[in-house]
């Protein structure tokens, strides 16, 4: 889990705008990534962060790189990456 609030806040943020970019709902990538709709809302408003295993689900699935996710580069997507979807 992280623990910078700052991190939490900047991954919620581009977490969400990524996810409603995609027309993905909350519930289906919850499902997705298998964590409750109640924990990704948290996770995108900022209030916890989310372990490595979570993050790695969530990348494969929305087809982004993590350093995106966590602001170490402005591309979105990294060669290599594909959405893949269950």
């Amino acid at each position: 889990m992280s623990t910078d609030p700052n991190i939490n806040i900047m991954l919620g943020a581009k977490l969400k705008k990524i996810r409603n970019e995609q027309k993905i709902t909350r519930e289906a990538l919850s499902e997705m990534i298998d964590i409750s709709s109640r924990f990704m809302a948290d996770v995108e408003s900022g209030k916890v962060g989310v372990s490595l295993a979570t993050l790695k689900k969530i990348c494969k699935v929305l087809g982004v790189s993590s350093d995106h996710l966590l602001g170490i580069t402005d591309e979105e997507y990294s060669e290599g990456y594909e959405r893949e979807i269950n």
